[in-house]
């Protein structure tokens, strides 16, 4: 921090002793010799040297052993540490001799402020920091100087003696005391002003070259997605084709042909009406009912078995599933002999041929519960289970929405039967399909709401 250094003593000999060393560095170097007038010269940095040729530096701290006798008025010499640059000073006020804890009070006297000599913000915190710079530099002395010197001449002349090397130790040894002391205190604090012009050169501050530009790096390409797994392969919502469309024999050979062909098929109560010849044979029964015109009880009997047939779209009371055929028992006898009575129901009994006539009508004539295993295998195919084919049809898109619904139990609680309810959302506001399903387990009964679900939504 500003810390000046005397220079070598000018009048010493390289090989002279170290007392005479000292006398010429106290006579000439300190200043003792008023007379020469500038014989001190203290040592500052460049930067510090522009500022006190400015005058924008008046005040500095010295070390009061290194430099005896200062007082006001006398000139000292401000060169630049390792160039020729030098510039007088006046000395216009000198404080001290003091330990740093008295620093404060004795800048006071001459009118000096710790900003004039440093922009830290404490007399402690300069001094710590002084100290820590000293020891750094302290082997950058005046004896250093001439015991590299020394050095030099005898590596040259090869005549280093072992008085020589004593005399180096023992100059050495005065260096650190010295350097102690600069470290130690006591110290002055001086103020002053430019006594003259500058002489020599004073090095400009040398500024750092321009930083290039760093150019923007590149912006990152972008990572290719990972392949989006594939979607799952739709499986139709409808069995293969296995209809045929009901005609009356026309020849002695019988009736053959492929499905769909016209062919006639042999209807029984398990048979399977298409989904949408439902409405016709609704009207067709409705037209024999005018016709004949029967009770108002009777009719209505009727109408509750025929809605119940045509609900599930079987062709006989022996096809309706057990709760179905629980809910019309009161009127399953009397309705089914009258509709056999009036030929509506044949053979079986089932719809005569007759009324279904152009009507599509499954090809399967095995037994209901065989017929609805086998159209339930059809539809399932690569499928284990029938919610498994449902999940399946809404990652494709022909439901919006499958949920399970759990509506509790039914029974005593020795033979609990649970019932859950299958619930499908069409997709584009298609509406909603519920099928319930009943079980002794909730898993079974899961599965059987779904499986009626699924032939529900295939129909």
């Amino acid at each position: 921090m500003n810390d000046p250094a005397p220079d070598p003593a000018p009048g010493a000999a390289p090989g002279a002793a170290p007392g005479a060393a000292a006398g010429a560095a106290a006579g000439v170097a300190a200043g003792e010799s008023p007379a020469a007038g500038g014989g001190r010269v203290w040592r500052f940095g460049a930067g510090t040297v522009r500022r006190i040729a400015a005058g924008r530096k008046r005040a500095a701290v010295v070390s009061a052993p290194a430099n005896p006798g200062v007082r006001v008025g006398e000139v000292v010499s401000v060169v630049v540490d390792g160039a020729d640059g030098r510039v007088p000073i006046r000395l216009t006020g000198v404080g001290g001799p003091t330990a740093p804890s008295g620093m404060a009070a004795a800048a006071s006297t001459v009118g000096v402020a710790l900003a004039d000599v440093t922009v830290l913000r404490s007399w402690d915190t300069y001094f710590r920091t002084r100290l820590e710079k000293t020891s750094a530099h302290a082997p950058a002395t005046a004896a250093d100087a001439e015991r590299a010197a020394d050095a030099e001449r005898a590596a040259d002349a090869e005549r280093a003696t072992d008085a020589e090397r004593a005399t180096d130790a023992e100059r050495a040894t005065d260096a650190e005391r010295a350097a102690d002391a600069e470290r130690s205190g006591p110290f002055w604090v001086v103020s002053f002003e430019p006594a003259g012009a500058v002489s020599g050169t004073v090095p400009q501050r040398r500024y750092g070259s321009p930083k290039r530009k760093r150019k923007p790096a590149p912006p990152p390409v972008p990572k290719k997605p990972p392949p989006a797994p594939p979607k799952p392969k739709p499986t139709p919502m409808t069995a293969p084709d296995q209809w045929l469309v009901v005609t009356l024999p026309s020849g002695p050979s019988g009736p053959s042909g492929p499905p769909g062909s016209g062919a006639v098929v042999s209807i029984g109560a398990g048979s399977r009406l298409h989904p949408a010849d439902v409405p016709v044979v609704s009207g067709r029964v409705e037209q024999v009912l005018d016709r004949l015109r029967p009770a108002a009880a009777m009719r209505q009997a009727v109408s509750r078995v025929v809605d119940a047939l045509l609900e599930e779209r079987v062709c006989g009371p022996a096809g309706l599933s057990a709760p179905e055929r629980a809910r019309v028992r009161g009127d399953l006898g009397p309705a089914t002999a009258w509709l056999e009575r009036n030929k509506l129901l044949v053979a079986g009994p089932a719809f005569n041929p007759r009324l279904l006539v152009g009507l599509r009508v499954h090809r399967s004539a095995a037994g209901p519960v065989a017929a609805r295993a086998a159209r339930l295998r059809l539809l399932l195919g690569k499928f284990r289970a029938s919610p498994a084919l449902l999940q399946n049809w809404c990652q494709t898109g022909q439901l919006a929405s499958l949920e399970f619904r759990d509506d509790g139990a039914e029974g005593p609680v020795q033979a609990q039967v649970f019932v859950i309810t299958a619930v499908a959302t069409l997709p584009d506001d298609g509406g909603v399909v519920e099928r319930a399903g009943r079980a002794t387990s909730k898993k079974a009964a899961q599965r059987a709401a779904a499986d009626t679900l699924v032939l529900a939504l295939a129909d």
